[in-house]
């Protein structure tokens, strides 16, 4: 099992300043990892990659094997596409495999696609290490490591089956913001995080808010918003401001 503090802060220099478009996850089962922390905030990719739309489409090209089924599968990915829309003008709609899709998802075993040609497009390693990895805007792709026990649930481990169950919701989320844009970020608190998945959030933070305000421009999405905002909706409908009307409420970075 590979030390998660060291290769990807490396490959987080080399995308930094190389603009690589594919960016992963990775776990390390130790506790101490968890207390590395960084000071710097959400960070974007050089070349500013986003989306020229907000209304966007999925499509899962095929399933994991492993524990959780297409059902489950599904909807863990509706609840992490989800939470992006509560705090975005993004929409997600899934669409059939046969389908043109905006973003395609599909959980992989080591050697997938063009992996082992690829400078860019890493292959998976197997059980824990890299857990998934996304491509910026507009490649629009995320594979996850089916050699992975993927649940609906927090990350546990399992002394039955001898292996670490990882949460799909929660892996998704931050691979779905690096799809959307986003790079890691130095706030320890925050979903895009480097190490984000051993912490048990699946929460986003105003962190990776100001970071697509930043990317996308940070504009009322309703010509009602200053109304709304001078009835106090800012406080008492929060979500629905943030998502909506963060220039009348002042959300923006």
């Amino acid at each position: 099992m590979r030390p998660a503090a060291a290769l990807p802060s490396r490959r987080l220099e080399e995308e930094a300043h190389g603009g690589v478009l594919l960016v992963g996850i990775q776990q390390d089962a130790r506790a101490q990892v968890l207390h590395l922390s960084r000071n710097k905030r959400y960070t974007l990719t050089p070349e500013k990659l986003k989306w020229d739309k907000f209304k966007l489409t999925y499509k899962l090209l095929s399933f994991p094997t492993n524990l959780i089924n297409a059902s489950d599968t599904r909807r863990g990915l509706a609840k992490a596409f989800g939470m992006w829309s509560d705090v975005s003008p993004f929409t997600f709609r899934e669409v059939p495999a046969d389908q043109e899709a905006d973003i395609k998802i599909g959980f992989y075993p080591v050697n997938h696609t063009d992996c082992l040609q690829s400078y860019l497009h890493h292959c998976f390693d197997g059980i824990t290490g890299e857990l998934a990895h996304a491509f910026f805007p507009p490649t629009g792709e995320i594979h996850f490591d089916d050699d992975e026990y993927w649940i609906v649930g927090n990350m546990r481990f399992s002394w039955k089956r001898g292996v670490w169950l990882t949460d799909l919701i929660h892996v998704a989320t931050h691979e779905i913001g690096h799809a959307l844009g986003l790079m890691h970020s130095m706030n320890p608190k925050a979903i895009m995080h480097l190490n984000a998945t051993l912490t048990g959030r699946k929460l986003i933070t105003q962190d990776e808010v100001w970071g697509l305000h930043r990317l996308y421009g940070c504009l009322d999405r309703l010509f009602i918003c200053p109304a709304w905002a001078r009835k106090g909706y800012c406080d008492s409908k929060r979500r629905l401001m943030q998502r909506h009307c963060p220039s009348s409420c002042d959300f923006c970075y």
